[in-house]
């Protein structure tokens, strides 16, 4: 059984967003009670409030003649709430995630989930769709593609003014099975070019207007903003949000739109990927002293590439299309090379050039980092295609010993599995 997440932007009324909007608000305020009650008694008696009893406070509340406007929003969202506060301190006492925190308006984003009970997706178009949610009826949408699984639950959430809806669901499908004519790859993930692969290929990813945003956040900043007990947000400063807001989720779209493209591509035209396991919480990690203006510059470069987005969606798709992906540690890779497995800083020479100074191999520097990657991986395609994955090693001159070295038509060897 497979989980599997379809999203589509809906195109609600103004009175089916107004009560979307409503219900978030609605469930925010149920967390932060609940979360305040739970932490409250913890501090006076060291127990702990179960979901059952929670449930119990939220009934007794819907009840209340003071707050008419929570019974007007369906209960089962509310109870979603409680159940994800459950699950963060489940998870908090793990050691998963932090401890969790109250909800501000404006800062937390406005979403609600329902159970599967009377949610029903349906198409009336090529491109057009509805769907039906619990306390709302029936909603249309944009169908960018067919729903075929069995609905678990319906996240619906609001981004740069736009609904959304994420549709969760089973699949009983197995993975289907790998292409048979696909290789081997591995990845180099990089700043000046997204992603190498082993075979030569590049990926760019789209370029953010830096300009732009600047002279959007300018902009907003010049304009009266809130300030909490004394004043609120003028208009105009709500319209400069509103528009950094929407230039920020088309940045993000386009991201996005690169990412499944290109994870695609690569899916469907090998049989097994690798890639490297790069933490990027650790490489953009704030500096501190000399050097601070670089770092961050250097930081905003290495987040607007995506990279634990686009690792994660090609583990999930691989896990889907049958291929397998693997990761291995990234260290050293761009410094050793792939011909002799001669390891120094000295054959980078520059940002696109890699010259051994031991064998005098001269390569592309993205390009031979993500043959090491490959060879770290030590996968391997047998005669009748499968994939062979031995244990997987560190890339080092015994693994290059190991592998064929074909010669290419300019005379530079090229190692094989």
């Amino acid at each position: 059984m497979m989980i599997r997440v379809f999203t589509y932007r809906l195109t609600p009324t103004l009175a089916q967003a107004q009560n979307f909007a409503r219900t978030a608000g609605s469930c925010r305020w149920v967390y932060n009670g609940a979360l305040a009650i739970r932490e409250r008694l913890y501090r006076e008696t060291g127990k702990a409030l179960s979901y059952s009893a929670l449930c119990k406070w939220l009934s007794w509340n819907r009840n209340r003649a003071d707050l008419p406007w929570l019974s007007e929003s369906p209960s089962v969202a509310q109870q979603q709430a409680l159940r994800d506060l459950a699950d963060a301190y489940s998870r908090f006492f793990k050691g998963q995630n932090r401890r969790p925190t109250f909800k501000r308006k404006g800062r937390a984003r406005e979403s609600f989930r329902v159970t599967k009970y009377g949610v029903r997706v349906e198409r009336l178009s090529k491109s057009v769709g509805r769907i039906r949610l619990p306390g709302v009826g029936w909603v249309r949408l944009r169908y960018s593609r067919p729903l075929d699984a069995r609905i678990c639950n319906a996240t619906i959430y609001r981004r740069a003014g736009r609904w959304y809806v994420s549709v969760c669901c089973e699949a009983d499908t197995e993975p289907a099975p790998a292409n048979a004519s696909g290789g081997v790859v591995g990845l180099d993930m990089g700043i000046a070019r997204t992603i190498t692969t082993s075979d030569g290929a590049t990926y760019q990813a789209p370029a953010q207007d830096r300009v732009r945003l600047r002279r959007l956040q300018k902009s907003l900043s010049l304009k009266q903003g809130p300030v909490k007990g004394k004043r609120r947000a003028s208009k105009n400063w709500r319209k400069a949000l509103a528009r950094l807001q929407r230039f920020k989720a088309r940045e993000a779209d386009k991201l996005r739109d690169f990412h499944h493209q290109t994870t695609t591509a690569l899916i469907r035209e090998n049989q097994a990927i690798v890639v490297e396991e790069l933490v990027v919480s650790r490489m953009t990690r704030r500096a501190r002293g000399k050097g601070r203006a670089s770092k961050a510059g250097l930081n905003r470069s290495i987040l607007a590439q995506g990279w634990s987005a686009f690792r994660q969606m090609l583990e999930q798709k691989g896990a889907h299309a049958g291929v397998t992906v693997v990761a291995v540690p990234p260290a050293y890779t761009s410094q050793t090379c792939h011909h002799c497995g001669y390891t120094a800083c000295e054959n980078r020479k520059s940002q696109a050039v890699f010259a051994c100074v031991s064998c005098g191999h001269r390569a592309n520097a993205d390009v031979n980092a993500a043959r090491n990657i490959l060879k770290a991986a030590g996968l391997a395609v047998s005669a009748c295609g499968d994939v062979v994955r031995p244990r997987p090693v560190a890339a080092s001159v015994a693994l290059c010993r190991l592998a064929s070295v074909k010669q290419e038509p300019n005379g530079s060897q090229l190692c094989l599995f």
